[in-house]
């Protein structure tokens, strides 16, 4: 081993490499096929006690884990190989899913990834039962890239805050990380979220909670705008007359439904009618009949 890392040491120091056919080659070949070796088997020693440990003393296995997907496996660069594995900060931190530092990566077999991973996930749910929640994330957002889980696990432990931010920016889930903020009681941002991503309904139900009735209307009225936009009268009429307290407009909407959309309008006459009924409209209910018997003669429906 000595002499292999002479060889390369030497290797190093020269301004150009030598002939691949020369003997300086071969042996300079030779010596860095050798360390390459060298430096798999004592990974592989690594991981059998990284292995052991994690069934013997969890907690200060886990300290060790060598992350698989991720950003605990990403970086910007890459670091010099080496042969042991260096110690984690196991508590979950949104500053460490960006990567950001050199990182060296390990050829792990098949065989001992399937095993690693399923004992982090053993570890995970260990801890979740401990109400660690926090490493129960990392495990399952830096060591397994497994976001979905690690959101869940946020949640469980009302970090409601970084859940939503893995749900905006790990999977771009804009709508669950404005629930997310709302079911914490971050309103504020729940509600900003929410209007920039077209959630008016959503904005307008916290825009009441935070006794705003004024904001809350104008968001009620967008989402009105945004389901005719969409097609949907029927959702426009819902708005109108339980956000808005405006049957005679919901009324509107379903007219236009009614005579328009060939997927909803024989539902907006029906809802139309209930709603006549509901408010004891008579009057109009008699001309809705009168128009919708003239209306069918003309168009033969």
């Amino acid at each position: 081993k000595r002499l292999a890392r002479w060889i390369t040491g030497r290797s190093d120091s020269q301004a150009a490499p030598p002939p691949p056919h020369s003997i300086s080659g071969r042996m300079q070949a030779w010596a860095a096929r050798f360390l390459s070796e060298e430096l798999q088997k004592q990974r592989e020693r690594e991981l059998k006690r990284l292995m052991a440990l994690l069934q013997s003393n969890p907690d200060e296995g886990l300290k060790f884990a060598l992350p698989f997907s991720g950003s605990g496996a990403a970086g910007r660069g890459i670091a010099p190989p080496g042969g042991s594995l260096g110690t984690r900060n196991v508590d979950f931190n949104l500053g460490n899913l960006g990567g950001g530092r050199p990182v060296d990566n390990w050829q792990v077999d098949t065989e001992m990834q399937l095993r690693l991973i399923r004992q982090y996930r053993e570890l995970a749910n260990r801890e979740l039962q401990l109400g660690r929640f926090r490493r129960a994330a990392y495990i399952y957002a830096e060591l397994l890239g497994e976001y979905h889980l690690a959101v869940n696990a946020l949640k469980r432990g009302h970090y409601y805050r970084e859940a939503a931010i893995l749900y905006r920016d790990r999977l771009n889930n804009q709508l669950e990380a404005a629930h997310c903020l709302s079911q914490g009681g971050l309103w504020l941002e729940a509600v900003e979220m929410y209007e920039a991503h077209g959630y008016f309904e959503e904005a307008g139900e916290l825009y009441l909670k935070l006794e705003q009735p004024e904001e809350a209307e104008e968001a009620f009225r967008k989402a009105v705008t945004k389901t005719v936009n969409q097609g949907d009268y029927l959702k426009a009429a819902h708005l109108c007359e339980n956000k808005l307290g405006d049957p005679r407009e919901a009324f509107r909407m379903l007219e236009r439904g009614w005579r328009s959309s060939p997927n909803q309008g024989k539902k907006c006459l029906e809802n139309s009618f209930e709603l006549l009924g509901r408010y004891g409209w008579h009057q109009e209910a008699e001309a809705k009949i009168l128009s919708h018997t003239r209306f069918a003669q003309y168009t033969g429906h």
